[in-house]
């Protein structure tokens, strides 16, 4: 399957289309009726094999899961699993944002 882009966009076909995925994934979670909060692993996953490619698809994806990972915590709802969920969210994006910093320096 090969989809064209312009020249000028700088995007390979095979990563064209893995972001054409993640799209209309992401645009399906924003007009669904009724979404599940794990329905954000769908936009998450794509952009998790996109986010080596380069410092746009980065940050999207150190958005998205940062936002992600915080909806998912209205499933842990017991009070013990508090400090857990912190915990997890803290150490996860504390260190995807200074690998992201040193793979792209305008991260």
């Amino acid at each position: 399957m090969s989809i064209s882009f312009p020249k000028s966009s700088g995007i390979n076909a095979e990563y064209g289309f893995l972001r054409s995925v993640a799209h209309a994934a992401f645009t399906s979670y924003l007009l669904g009726y009724h979404v599940h909060e794990k329905a954000v692993l769908v936009i998450i996953i794509p952009y998790g094999l996109l986010v080596f490619r380069d410092a746009r698809s980065a940050g999207n994806y150190f958005f998205l899961s940062v936002t992600g990972t915080y909806s998912l915590f209205p499933l842990l709802f017991q009070p013990r699993e508090f400090l857990i969920k912190i915990v997890i969210l803290l150490m996860c994006h504390s260190f995807m944002y200074p690998t992201s910093k040193r793979l792209f320096s305008r991260f």
